[in-house]
């Protein structure tokens, strides 16, 4: 797992603290180049839900290298963790990345949510890892508006980069829309794997959690909701 020191792995800190049930703690290692998290065990030694398919997506575009699924391999940890805790168990989440802390008291469900949703994005999985810069600048437990903000602006980022290499940028944001709806059909295989196999109460509404937020941040480019972004840029009208 270790990489040499001018590759020192991005880590990212997130400790659960309950009134009665001590603390969890979990410490992701990032690769600094790629961002998909650094395992310690071989794809043979995960679970029969975790194989490719095992409530395989619909959409999925993994290479046939694969003889499990990169997303479920990376949550696999955290799901077993929960699988006998309740949604809304109030939790004191911590997060503590290389550059500051975090802490906020939320229901278990909200702070899975939060977690889940790195391990997904930095699993190998093509669909997910559209996500992967957002990892690099995490914001835990984000607001919805915070996290439109974060969408659009490094989706328009990205733009910025695909024009620089030659390729046709997207500047009316036309393809974004797909994205999330990849990922929301990912969220849905995902939690019939959970479900199937008894994962646990929390880690399946948690996965709820992050469809529904699929579900908004596609029905926000519909509707032109994110223009109530705009005031906040009058400065460059």
């Amino acid at each position: 797992m270790a990489l040499d020191k001018k590759n020192k792995p991005i880590t990212i800190e997130y400790r659960f603290t309950f009134p009665n049930q001590g603390t969890k703690i979990f410490l992701l290692s990032l690769d600094p180049k790629t961002l998909n998290l650094l395992h310690a065990k071989k794809e043979e030694d995960y679970p029969e839900w975790t194989k490719m398919g095992y409530e395989q997506c619909s959409n999925c575009c993994c290479d046939k290298t694969h003889s499990h699924c990169p997303v479920a391999i990376n949550i696999y940890e955290l799901v077993s963790s929960f699988k006998d805790f309740v949604s809304f168990s109030e939790v004191n989440v911590h997060v503590i990345t290389q550059e500051r802390e975090y802490k906020k008291t939320v229901s278990l469900q909200k702070g899975i949510a939060s977690l889940l949703g790195i391990y997904m994005a930095t699993s190998d999985c093509p669909i997910m890892a559209k996500l992967k810069h957002m990892v690099r600048f995490h914001l835990p437990l984000a607001s919805p508006l915070e996290s439109l903000s974060r969408i659009l602006s490094t989706y328009l980022l990205a733009q910025y980069f695909r024009q620089k290499k030659g390729l046709e940028p997207d500047w009316a944001l036309k393809n974004l829309k797909e994205i999330y709806e990849n990922i929301r059909i990912l969220n849905r295989a995902i939690k019939k794997r959970l479900k199937k196999v008894g994962e646990g109460d929390a880690n399946v509404n948690a996965l709820v959690g992050l469809d529904v937020f699929a579900l908004t941040t596609a029905g926000f480019l519909d509707d032109d909701s994110f223009d109530k972004l705009g005031p906040l840029f009058e400065a460059y009208y």
